[in-house]
C-alpha cells in the first residue's frame, strides 16, 4: 500500500502540486500549464490514438503492416507519438500562448504536458490507481515504484522537449527545432523495441537527466539574453 501511495504522489501529486503553484503565482503561467495539458489531450487522446485505432480496425493493409514486423509497429508508434505531441507543443506556444517566451512558461507547459500523461497512465484500468483502490498495491510494490520512477523521468523528458521547441520559437528556427524534438521523441520511444529492461531504463534515465540539464542551462542562457536586451533598451536616448 505504501509503495502505491508513493507512486500516486509522484505520478499524480507532482502535476497537481505544480498546477496549484502556477495558479497561486497569478502571472499567467497557469494558463501555460493548462496549454500543456491541452496539447497532450488533443494530440494524443483526441487525435493520434483514435486515428491509429481506426486504422487498425478498418484498414486491412495497415493492420497487416503493423503485424508484419515488430520494428515497423514500434517505429510507427514512436514516430507518430513524436509527430503529434511535438506538433501539439509548437501549436500550443505559437497560437494559444503566443508571446509567452519565459523560462517559467516553458517549464509550466512541459509539466502540464508530461503531468497529464502521468495522470492518464496512473488512471488506466490496470494502473496504479486501480491497484491502490482495490487493495492490490501491496502485492506488487516493486511494480508500483517502477511506474512512479518511469513517470518521473518521463515528465522530465517532456519538459526537456518543451524547451527544445521553445528554443526554436525564441531563435526564429521553429521548424528546425520542432523536427529535432520529433526525432528525439521518436528515438527514445523506439528504444522499447529492444524489449530489454536495462536498455529501456538506461535510455529513459539518460534522456531524463539530459532534459533536466538542458532546462537549467537554458534558464541561465535566457536570463543572460534578457539582461542584455534590457541593458540595450536602457541605453537608448529618451
Amino acid at each position: 500500500m505504501i509503495a502505491g501511495i508513493i507512486s500516486l504522489l509522484i505520478g499524480m501529486g507532482i502535476p497537481l502540486a505544480g498546477g496549484i503553484c502556477f495558479l497561486v503565482r497569478r502571472d499567467g503561467t497557469f494558463l501555460s500549464f493548462l496549454a500543456g495539458v491541452g496539447s497532450f489531450v488533443v494530440s494524443q487522446l483526441v487525435l493520434r490514438i483514435p486515428i491509429l485505432s481506426f486504422l487498425g480496425t478498418h484498414s486491412a493493409s495497415y493492420a497487416a503492416l503493423m503485424s508484419s514486423s515488430i520494428v515497423i509497429s514500434y517505429g510507427v508508434a514512436a514516430f507518430t507519438a513524436g509527430l503529434f505531441e511535438e506538433t501539439g507543443r509548437l501549436i500550443g506556444f505559437s497560437v494559444f500562448r503566443k508571446g509567452r517566451l519565459s523560462w517559467m512558461d516553458t517549464f509550466a507547459f512541459g509539466l502540464g504536458h508530461g503531468g497529464i500523461e502521468a495522470v492518464w497512465v496512473m488512471c488506466q484500468s490496470q494502473g496504479v490507481l486501480a491497484c491502490v483502490l482495490n487493495g492490490m498495491a501491496e502485492l506488487f510494490p516493486e511494480q508500483m515504484l517502477a511506474v512512479a520512477l518511469e513517470r518521473l523521468f518521463a515528465m522530465m523528458f517532456h519538459i526537456g522537449l518543451t524547451f527544445v521547441v521553445m528554443q526554436g520559437i525564441r531563435t526564429g528556427k521553429k521548424l528546425r527545432f520542432w523536427l529535432l524534438a520529433v526525432l528525439i521523441h521518436a528515438a527514445v520511444d523506439f528504444s522499447l523495441v529492444v524489449q530489454n529492461a536495462l536498455v529501456i531504463w538506461t535510455v529513459l534515465v539518460l534522456f531524463g537527466l539530459l532534459s533536466l540539464g538542458l532546462s537549467l542551462s537554458l534558464r541561465k542562457k535566457w536570463r543572460s539574453e534578457e539582461s542584455v536586451k534590457e541593458t540595450g533598451k536602457s541605453k537608448i536616448p529618451q
